[in-house]
């Protein structure tokens, strides 16, 4: 069972910058009545995404300086960092439930950047593959995935794979 982790200046470069995996910072106050009502569904994702995403809680009033590094106007806060870099926030709690039904923006927010970094080749080429038959696209599947190939339109419209010729 993981529940986020406590982060502060001292840590964050080795907890949250230098993280092999993305890191989704929770910035928040013990008197943020807002913070408090966001935490469990906070709980929640750490315990979804363990392994995958780690979650992080930084208190502004115990780390003003990460406050002004990261510009925290507003708390809650949540930043999501991917290879020590800032790539996507959401200020306030009434954005984390705005999005999806059940968890909301912030859990959209966190399975876009996964699939982007989880995504093979093959998982590519089979989503190309499903958002061409959506479309009434035929698509013959064999081949599909091996190196050296590419997708060819044959002149009877069907989509299929071919060798690639080297040069």
């Amino acid at each position: 069972m993981s529940k986020p982790i406590n982060v502060t200046e001292a840590d964050f470069e080795e907890l949250v910058e230098n993280s092999s995996i993305p890191v989704m910072v929770d910035f928040w106050a013990d008197w943020c009545g807002p913070c408090k009502m966001i935490a469990p569904t906070l709980d929640q994702l750490a315990e979804e995404y363990d392994g995958k995403v780690l979650f992080a809680k930084v208190d502004v009033d115990s780390n003003p300086n990460l406050s002004v590094k990261f510009f925290v106007r507003s708390i809650p806060m949540n930043v999501i960092f991917k290879d020590g870099k800032p790539v996507d926030q959401i200020v306030g709690a009434i954005d984390v439930f705005a999005g999806d039904a059940d968890i909301g923006l912030l859990k959209s927010k966190l399975n876009r950047l996964f699939k982007q970094i989880t995504l093979s080749k093959r998982d590519e080429i089979e989503e190309a593959y499903s958002n061409l038959e959506k479309f009434g696209v035929k698509v013959n599947r064999e081949g599909a995935g091996t190196l050296g190939t590419k997708m060819v339109v044959g002149e009877d419209g069907v989509y299929r794979f071919q060798a690639q010729e080297t040069t």
